[in-house]
């Protein structure tokens, strides 16, 4: 019995985005994605970059699997293309907790509609239909786009864990992000007047 509704594994969509579950009929529209700058795409994520299509099907085989999180392919209606992939990790039904976590995008979408919209239709559906309590966003501490995505939609600075993780061989201190409950309604007007700005 769990206090707080799971989520179910599915498609969401507004008039910018489609998110569909991640499975291997996307691997080579998301290969294709990922070739555009992959060294730039990829140097702030645990994986990547792709050099062959056959590694990227190998991770989307082991993301689709992976239950303790869902995987979504982004597309971007504007552009006709799966642009990259967006997850939600770290669910909690017992605490109302999830994070919003291994967002990656081809460098073409950067600076438009794309994550905005995808992350209004995941923020919404925890926090206006499951009622979460609480929803998370960490990244590297000098991925300085990731950390301004971050405040665009909304999510408060919580502070900064100092060599928290490992990787590429790097030492990553990891800045820590959240939007709870109290705040939705303020935050959902914001990034609504932001979309419905969209031209």
């Amino acid at each position: 019995m769990y206090l707080y509704e799971k989520p179910v594994k599915k498609s969401f969509e507004n008039s910018h985005i489609l998110l569909e579950p991640l499975c291997l009929k996307h691997a080579v529209n998301l290969f294709n994605a990922a070739s555009e700058d992959p060294e730039v795409t990829f140097y702030h994520m645990f994986f990547g970059p792709f050099d062959e299509l056959e590694n990227m099907q190998e991770w989307i085989m082991k993301e689709s699997m992976d239950t303790s999180k869902f995987t979504f392919a982004v597309y971007r209606k504007q552009s006709k293309k799966f642009v990259g992939t967006f997850s939600v990790s770290e669910i909690d039904s017992n605490y109302g907790t999830a994070e919003l976590s291994s967002i990656w995008y081809a460098t073409s979408a950067w600076g438009t509609e794309t994550n905005l919209c995808a992350s209004y239709l995941l923020l919404e559906y925890f926090m206006e239909k499951l009622k979460y309590r609480r929803l998370v966003w960490k990244c590297d501490d000098t991925n300085t786009r990731s950390k301004n995505a971050a405040l665009k939609l909304g999510f408060k600075q919580e502070g900064v864990f100092r060599k928290h993780k490992i990787i590429k061989g790097r030492n990553r201190d990891t800045a820590w992000f959240s939007i709870i409950d109290d705040e939705w309604e303020e935050v959902k007007r914001m990034l609504e007047n932001q979309i419905n700005n969209i031209m």
